[in-house]
């Protein structure tokens, strides 16, 4: 921006890095003048020009979470900056919009110095970053936002950042931004033209440095992959202190299904909080720690239009990421069998379909509608040909118990985000977020425990023998797995290619 002036300031911890970037590159692609340090700041007249910017905007994001306000509980918040922005915030009446993240709640007013007392009676829509365009809107409808967008400063084009380890990134000799190794969200970087531009990369373990040239058009999103070796010490200490965990984690599994066994039936009979086998295991779920990967430990296969495929050693190749999303750990959009669009309703009633109980297009039996003896989908209903185009398919009930029975699944976390690495015949891998179902209307289905999903369901192309239903793929924590739904619910799409 040219303007010395913004009408947004963020004010943010640095723990709450990504989601004020976040917030900062979703402002500035709906037009809003922004602040945000990272990417305006100068190094000269620090305190100076941060004070500046909040008394000439009109609004004030104040992003909080666990460990926002430690410097209050200690009376040192007079020199904490985070702190200081928003009392000067407060003193100037400017509009502050709190942002809590992670379910942490407002501290009540005597937790706060007099100065950021008024902070408490500050509130607005409830925040979830999984819906952050959501959120935009509804600040906007129930004008707690006063600024306004100015359409000729829309940014068209965005670099997307990524890294397995922690690093800083330069523009031009000026730093861009801090990554943190394995974040779920990427580092938003809008650029207001399209050509080449150059990064140089800082690897904030080992000091190493990197260059990466990277071109982008107008209105694109492109990402940047920053990959780093492994800087583990190799050492035979390390590696003797290697064996005695596997050996300690031997001992741990073997004592584990000892005390499993013995005291299952006792506990889930004794107890009345678990009504079921699976409550139990629901509360197994929680209780257990998963092993993080990144990028850098899944496959890497041909590129058909924009998306890769991966052999994995099976009659058909599959696509690292789901229709609707861009990188492996995204669960992407939600679909209804012979549907090509997501939407937010997923009923009978408005299934494209769906006539009363009927059904008007794929049918094999009489006492489901009017028969066409069509059992598959046709390519103009199937949403990763569709989409994707370039060979893309939807895979057969065949080819996803080809899949279950050939492969092996794993669950792990990728940036953060548990799911199962599979893992085929010839040992390339590939990654299925967890992400539940949309079924009977709105919202995610049975899919959540504390915070974490319980399985994945792709949808496949194969019309189930009840024609109101389609055969799906499934799995979940327990590694159960389901074969068919009504045809209306809303599930993933991992496409295949021949």
């Amino acid at each position: 921006m040219s303007s010395t002036n913004f009408d947004i300031f963020i004010s943010y911890k640095r723990k709450s890095l990504p989601t004020a970037n976040n917030l900062y590159y979703r402002l500035t692609t709906r037009g809003y003048s922004t602040f945000f340090d990272l990417e305006e700041m100068g190094r000269d007249n620090f305190n100076v020009q941060l004070l500046n910017y909040i008394e000439n905007a009109k609004d004030v994001f104040v992003i909080i979470e666990e460990g926002s306000f430690d410097a209050c509980k200690s009376n040192d918040w007079e020199n904490d900056w985070f702190c200081h922005e928003i009392a000067f915030a407060l003193e100037k009446k400017k509009n502050i919009i709190p942002i809590l993240l992670n379910g942490y709640k407002m501290p009540s007013v005597d937790s706060f110095p007099n100065k950021l007392k008024e902070l408490s009676l500050k509130n607005a829509p409830e925040f979830n970053i999984s819906f952050f365009e959501a959120y935009l809107d509804k600040l906007v409808e129930k004008e707690y936002l006063i600024s306004k967008p100015n359409l000729q400063d829309k940014t068209t084009s965005v670099f997307k950042f990524y890294s397995n380890e922690n690093c800083q990134v330069y523009k031009e000799g000026k730093l861009v931004c801090s990554l943190e190794g394995m974040s779920i969200e990427p580092y938003y970087l809008p650029v207001s033209r399209k050509g080449s531009y150059r990064f140089m990369m800082l690897n904030a373990i080992s000091s190493e440095k990197k260059v990466v040239e990277e071109h982008i058009d107008a209105e694109e999103e492109k990402n940047v992959m920053i990959r780093w070796t492994n800087h583990k010490n190799n050492t035979g200490a390390s590696r003797r202190m290697k064996s005695k965990r596997i050996a300690f984690t031997i001992i741990g599994v073997i004592l584990s299904i000892i005390i499993i066994a013995s005291g299952f039936f006792c506990l889930v009979c004794s107890n009345p909080r678990y009504s079921t086998w699976y409550e139990y295991f629901k509360e197994r779920i929680r209780m257990r720690q998963y092993q993080t990967i990144d990028l850098s430990e899944v496959s890497h296969g041909e590129i058909y239009g924009n998306h890769e495929a991966v052999d994995l050693g099976l009659s058909v190749k599959w696509a690292t990421c789901n229709v609707g999303a861009d990188l492996p750990f995204y669960s992407g959009d939600f679909f209804s069998w012979g549907e090509t669009e997501a939407k937010q309703l997923y009923s009978w009633e408005n299934y494209k379909y769906a006539l009363g109980d009927s059904v008007t297009k794929y049918c094999t039996d009489g006492q489901y509608g009017k028969v066409d003896g069509l059992s598959v989908l046709c390519s103009s209903d199937d949403a990763a040909s569709t989409q994707w185009g370039n060979g893309w398919r939807m895979p057969t009930l065949d080819e996803t118990d080809e899949l279950r029975t050939q492969c092996t699944f794993s669950l792990k976390k990728l940036y953060g985000v548990l799911g199962f690495v599979v893992t085929g015949p010839n040992k390339n891998s590939i990654f299925f977020p967890l992400s539940g179902d949309i079924s009977g209307g709105w919202g995610i289905h049975d899919n959540d425990v504390q915070g974490e999903k319980i399985y994945v369901i792709y949808w496949t192309s194969s019309l189930f023998a009840d024609n109101r239903q389609a055969y799906e793929f499934a799995i979940s924590h327990l590694y159960s797995y389901w074969y068919s739904s009504t045809r209306n619910t809303g599930h993933n799409i991992r496409p295949v290619h021949d």
